[in-house]
């Protein structure tokens, strides 16, 4: 083994262990204030919350490596405020797909 692959091997194992936004946990959030949503409603703010947790998984991709790094140095969780953003947006699209559900809608989206 050179001197490079001891780190290597931990920064890869650094960067399997970064959750990915699959992993991140939906926040409960109550679906009564969608309810008073009709289903073209719901299916808008549904491609909405999609359009959300896109950008949030992108987010966390793009700085897996920058996350691992820090993770290396300091030993602290740089991902927090993205993992936040997706966990809230993953709970209020549980929250809208119920909603539909209670509606009868016809779902545009499914739930993450």
């Amino acid at each position: 083994m050179n001197k490079w692959s001891v780190p290597a091997l931990g920064m890869a194992a650094m960067l399997a262990a970064c959750a990915s936004p699959e992993k991140v946990a939906a926040i409960s959030v109550d679906p009564t204030p969608y309810a008073k949503l009709n289903c073209a409603q719901l299916a808008d703010y549904g491609q909405t919350l999609d359009a959300a947790y896109e950008k949030g998984a992108k987010i966390e991709e793009d700085t897996k490596v920058q996350h691992a790094i820090a993770m290396a140095v300091s030993g602290l969780s740089t991902n927090r405020k993205v993992d936040a953003y997706i966990a809230d947006v993953k709970g209020r699209q549980n929250a809208v797909h119920h909603a539909q559900a209670a509606n009868n809608c016809n779902s545009q989206f499914a739930a993450k």
